[in-house]
């Protein structure tokens, strides 16, 4: 199970390596992340990791392992009333371009068995399959959402 302060900042990290990134939120649910997008300023791009939930696998005592499911957005907060079609265009188009930003970065680390910088340790633990998914009209965003598994292992503490 991923620890939580260890995954956000993670993801700080990883909206530093995707420029126009205004602001990283990590929420539990959709009920969090209303309440939160409600104190972003109109037009902010936002980077908002929901806390995975976990799948134990037991092969034996000895091996423990827990699948973690990820979803991140990046999304613009936008005035639906306010948008012509060429404005959510261009709101897709942004967006579309960060988050295939943020996956290149993702599959790097994850592919990265050298550094032993410790946020580089924890992209290791990614399964580099993305599922991708358009959001319109989210909770008065629009961009694009990805999700994806993590290994951990549940005996060890650190990622």
């Amino acid at each position: 199970m991923i620890r939580v302060k260890e995954y956000k900042t993670f993801f700080e990290h990883m909206a530093n390596c995707v420029p126009g990134i205004n602001k990283v939120l990590i929420v539990a649910d959709e009920q969090e992340l209303e309440k939160f997008l409600r104190e972003i300023a109109d037009k902010a791009v936002v980077m908002i990791a929901v806390i995975p939930s976990s799948d134990t696998i037991f092969t034996d005592l000895d091996n423990k392992q827990e699948d973690d499911n990820s979803v991140v957005y990046i999304i613009k907060k936008t005035t639906a009333r306010d948008m012509t079609e060429d404005d959510l265009l261009n709101v897709r188009e942004d967006t579309q371009q960060k988050i295939m930003q943020l996956k290149d970065q993702l599959y790097y680390m994850a592919m990265d068995t050298e550094s032993q910088d410790p946020i580089n340790k924890m992209g290791r633990r990614l399964v580099p399959i993305f599922h991708t998914d358009p959001e319109y009209n989210y909770l008065g965003c629009n961009g694009w959402s990805i999700s994806f598994k993590w290994k951990t292992n549940s005996y060890d503490n650190s990622l």
